[in-house]
């Protein structure tokens, strides 16, 4: 009955039911938008969003068309500035999820950029702080370890970073790689369980039993029944 009716969430400051607004006519192409304009908290962070806000709000006649330029121009500022934030995220994700598969240590290092990564923890700006020098600064985290990758070069780091960084680098653990936990059987020397490494414990348990209790014991004995690869205590 009506295509170009449009709903709007309103706000309210006296109930925490919120009202909404059904206007029946169309919004000079404003409802049209495919996807929903939401206001990024960070933006209010950078002085310039207030400027963009300014300058974008009073320019039209009415609430609705400021609204909508008010939109396009902080869309627009947004990339500009921030770039495709979207985008970013998923490749960070994407990064992030790389890395956490990785099971060897020095995989990990060559995956990690030394002044574009935050890799090294309590460094305000995200990025670790380097000394001023005239040489080629190393790109990877990877060309910070020794050959072996189990020990940090100390001479290079005393080089590029300051001494306090070079700490809380010196404290970054490094191991030879990880690896899955397994199960093991402990009864046989090679981990594996067998029913004849499983009747040799048994045999050993009971064994123990009858030697700690000296003593005749009213009960009957235990007994050792092997039955469909199968080791009982009765």
């Amino acid at each position: 009955m009506f295509p170009n009716a449009v709903a709007t969430n309103l706000v309210s400051s006296i109930s925490d039911h919120l009202p909404v607004m059904l206007n029946t006519e169309q919004l000079n192409g404003w409802w049209r938008s495919s996807k929903a304009f939401k206001f990024e908290n960070f933006w209010a962070d950078d002085d310039e969003c207030l400027s963009i806000v300014k300058q974008s709000w009073g320019s039209k006649h009415s609430w609705e068309s400021n609204l909508c330029a008010l939109q396009c121009d902080l869309r627009g500022w947004s990339r500009q500035v921030f770039g495709n934030i979207p985008r970013s995220i998923k490749a960070k994700r994407n990064r992030l999820n790389n890395l956490l598969s990785l099971t060897d240590q020095r995989l990990v290092a060559q995956e990690i950029d030394i002044s574009e990564d935050r890799w090294v923890a309590g460094q305000a700006s995200g990025h670790v702080f380097m000394n001023p020098v005239t040489m080629a600064i190393p790109k990877r985290v990877c060309e910070l370890l020794h050959g072996s990758g189990r020990s940090w070069n100390m001479n290079l780091l005393r080089i590029l970073f300051p001494a306090k960084i070079v700490d809380v680098i010196q404290a970054i653990p490094l191991g030879n790689g990880q690896s899955t936990d397994t199960f093991i059987w402990d009864g046989a020397s090679n981990g594996v369980y067998t029913v004849k490494s499983g009747y040799e414990v048994a045999k050993e348990i009971l064994c123990q039993m009858v030697d700690s209790d000296p003593e005749p014991s009213p009960s009957p004995l235990l007994v050792l029944e092997v039955e469909d690869d199968t080791v009982q205590l009765t």
